[in-house]
């Protein structure tokens, strides 16, 4: 009876220290999901020298992976199912350097990026925009594609051949000063007509003015960093970052918000309308 009590508990410790092992498995699993850094975007060309692949959305790194990035302009962007969002890119100093190359642990290599809750995309009451400076904001606007048309309330801006919006702001080191066509009470901005350089679609320091022809008198309304993103490319963003997030077994509500604070966290402002339909699309392609 002894030798099979004895077995009996041998066996039952057995049991026990097999469940602990794949409870610390599971656990040690999960931790590293979470701690994984999910690639979204690429921007030049980095290598984890761990795979010998170059990055390319969808890749997963892991926060001990060594990269090497073919240049200081070289980087990306990520998200953590628990650590939120991050841009990954050669760190400052001469830690960087390693044989003459640009090596970084990718730990040592991202930056979480700031939230912008305060900030909110741009819906437009009846059609019409009444305040410029509440829809432009004072930070970062993007526009999706390659132009934005909105319509001006004419008891605020009027547009006729004497009146209407300007755009001023540096590129390539020279002033430039552009009128905004419009029609009617509908304006139009392009981006070919707005960028000197059109392989760079950003524009630092927008100035805004309602312009009056007669009195030769502009008055600003405000001030804002202007990008363009090609719609295609945003949504192989979305698409990317919905795969982490089905991942993460999240509601399509859930879904809808992460994906439009995204858009705020990485580019700024938007038309709501605008971005509400891509948001769509994006999860209805998922389907």
């Amino acid at each position: 009876m002894v030798v099979e009590k004895q077995y009996v508990n041998v066996e039952l410790n057995y049991f026990k220290m097999k469940y602990l092992s794949i409870l610390l498995i599971a656990l040690l699993s999960a931790f590293q999901t979470d701690n994984l850094y999910n690639i979204i975007k690429v921007n030049g060309q980095i290598i984890n020298t761990s795979t010998g692949k170059s990055l390319s959305a969808g890749d997963k790194v892991r926060p001990n992976d060594q990269l090497q990035f073919d240049s200081r302009l070289s980087s990306a962007l990520a998200i953590s199912s628990s650590r939120g969002k991050f841009s990954l890119k050669v760190p400052e100093g001469s830690d960087a350097f390693s044989d003459s190359k640009l090596l970084a642990v990718a730990d040592n290599a991202v930056s979480p990026i700031k939230s912008r809750n305060q900030l909110s995309t741009r819906s437009i009451g009846n059609g019409l925009v009444k305040d410029l400076k509440s829809y432009f904001g004072a930070d970062e606007f993007t526009i999706v594609g390659n132009t934005l048309n909105l319509k001006l309330d004419p008891d605020i801006y009027p547009l006729n051949e004497n009146n209407f919006i300007v755009f001023s702001y540096m590129q390539d080191g020279k002033q430039v000063t552009k009128k905004i066509g419009f029609t009617d009470q509908q304006i139009k901005i392009e981006k070919d007509k707005l960028l000197v350089n059109v392989t760079d679609p950003h524009l630092v320091g927008v100035i805004v003015y309602q312009y009056n022809k007669t009195s030769n008198s502009p008055v600003e309304i405000t001030k804002f960093n202007l990008n363009f993103v090609e719609a295609d490319n945003l949504m192989k963003e979305f698409k990317a970052v919905v795969d982490v997030l089905n991942g993460m077994k999240l509601q399509k509500e859930d879904k809808t918000k992460y994906l439009t604070d995204y858009f705020v966290d990485i580019y700024g402002q938007t038309d709501q309308s605008q971005l509400s339909q891509l948001v769509n699309q994006s999860l209805v392609a998922d389907k």
